[in-house]
């Protein structure tokens, strides 16, 4: 979803460049909670410091909050090793969420939520686990997760692969570099990119040099990819190859902005709404909703799409994808009437 904050679109517009000066210190602490428990409890340190910097009354409160959150973490953390399953169970536990992100490769709204969730359990356990007992088999696999169009997902893996250190160091490292110049400057609210600039550090690599935006996206370039997505999902044979140029649509259109994104683009995707298979309509509904009030054309051809797809609990992702395209659209998505109709 773009940033519509003023400093955000200026940055879109190719104003300025991808990045201004150093991370603040809180956003990096936020991300290194993810690699290091330590982390929070320094993050709390550092809130303490500041308090000085309030009123005499503030202060006091202020000193108060953070005191009993740092009490709170420290006895979290420490209840928490308390109940560190085994190398061997940490081992099992992680091949097996490596093998359920794989498996979750839906394009739907719904599958990909899940896809990110269970993602999300992979840092907690490259926390925990000895790196050294991770065999390059499970590496193997826990890198090829790093070849997804979910950008979400790719942010716990990097992170995971951070974690592990210098056990992860030649099978990361080529991996993350090559796709760091792809998320450097994507128009998100948060990309792997600084997960991935931190996992190179943590491995001891040192990352290229933040590129600039405006010479880094070429709004040419991604017209052109995104036309040729649309080609194969009209004419490929394979439905995983439809599927997967569905899924890159919405991908793609991430990197333009609204004006960058002609009608020609907006009448082709509406067109994509009328095939049959599920994944690659949901795909297309949310290339459209990434466009916003841009595509607000499909608005009528959505609705009608979700009163067709709506309360049939085989396409309540689809549901959801089509009610969250409208919302970006600042359109009205028609309340769902199952209960009335089986009354």
């Amino acid at each position: 979803m773009f940033d519509q904050r003023p400093e955000r679109q200026a940055l879109i517009r190719g104003v300025v460049p991808c990045r201004e000066g150093e991370r603040s210190s809180l956003s990096r602490w936020r991300l290194a909670r993810r690699f290091s428990p330590s982390a929070t409890l320094l993050g709390w340190q550092l809130l303490f410091v500041r308090c000085f910097g309030q009123s005499k009354k503030r202060n006091v409160l202020c000193r108060l909050v953070v005191v009993t959150a740092s009490v709170i973490s420290a006895w979290s953390a420490v209840d928490s090793m308390a109940e560190q399953p085994s190398q061997v169970e940490l081992k099992e536990r992680l091949a097996k969420t490596i093998a359920e992100v794989r498996e979750l490769s839906g394009p739907t709204i719904g599958v990909s939520s899940t896809r990110i969730e269970t993602a999300e359990r992979l840092p907690h356990l490259t926390k925990k686990i000895n790196p050294n007992e991770v065999d390059d088999q499970t590496l193997a696999d826990l890198v090829s997760l790093l070849d997804t169009w979910d950008d979400a997902v790719r942010r716990e893996v990097a992170v995971s692969l951070g974690n592990l250190g210098p056990r992860a160091k030649a099978a990361a490292i080529p991996k993350l570099l090559e796709i760091l110049p792809e998320v450097d400057c994507l128009w998100v609210d948060i990309s792997s990119e600084d997960a991935i600039r931190l996992a190179l550090e943590r491995l001891g690599e040192r990352a290229p040099t933040l590129p600039s935006c405006e010479k880094g996206v070429d709004p040419i370039a991604w017209r052109q990819r995104i036309n040729d997505a649309i080609a194969k999902v009209r004419t490929s044979e394979s439905p995983v190859d439809r599927e997967k140029a569905a899924m890159d649509l919405g991908y793609s259109m991430l990197w333009l902005t609204q004006e960058q994104t002609d009608d020609a683009i907006v009448t082709d995707l509406i067109s994509l709404l009328d095939t049959p298979d599920q994944a690659v309509r949901d795909g297309v509904a949310g290339a459209l909703g990434t466009l916003g009030r841009g595509a607000k054309a499909s608005v009528a051809k959505l609705q009608a799409l979700l009163a067709e797809v709506d309360c049939r609990g085989a396409n309540a992702g689809s549901a959801e994808v089509i009610r969250e395209a409208l919302d970006r659209m600042g359109a009205t998505a028609p309340p769902a009437h199952c209960a009335t109709d089986a009354t």
